[in-house]
């Protein structure tokens, strides 16, 4: 398959206090997103969820998307993203693809999901260009 970010349409749809961004290549999605506001915090946004289709991981569109996304949130004047996670090894591209994009961990809640399986909690702080 070759495509390139130009051929990506980002659509955005709004649901109460989530917002879902998805990355499409013609009428076949690529990828999604979604966030929302940090309820009682100053500039504060949660990343609840960044799915890409497996046959294409390790092709550039998390990264897109989540680019996308921090643009947006700069100019509503976010401070920080925060995304959580599980410890379990099932989840480590999920944290390998959070540091490689400007992630770091910022909290972990031991044995939180179960005996052995932390909440590892992820800050991002945006910067405006």
């Amino acid at each position: 398959m070759h495509w390139n970010f130009s051929m990506l349409t980002l659509r955005m749809r709004v649901r109460t206090v989530t917002t879902f961004f998805s990355a499409f290549e013609d009428d076949k999605m690529l990828g999604f997103l979604c966030y929302g506001e940090t309820p009682l915090t100053e500039g504060v946004y949660d990343l609840y969820w960044v799915a890409v289709d497996p046959k294409i991981h390790g092709k550039g569109v998390g990264k897109e998307l989540l680019s996308c996304l921090e643009g947006l949130l700069i100019t509503k004047g976010a401070r920080v993203l925060l995304v959580e996670t599980s410890s379990r090894s099932i989840y480590e591209k999920a944290r390998i693809f959070y540091e490689h994009n400007g992630f770091t961990e910022e909290a972990r809640v031991h044995d939180f999901y179960s005996v052995g399986d932390d909440k590892i909690i992820y800050r991002k702080v945006l910067k405006k260009d």
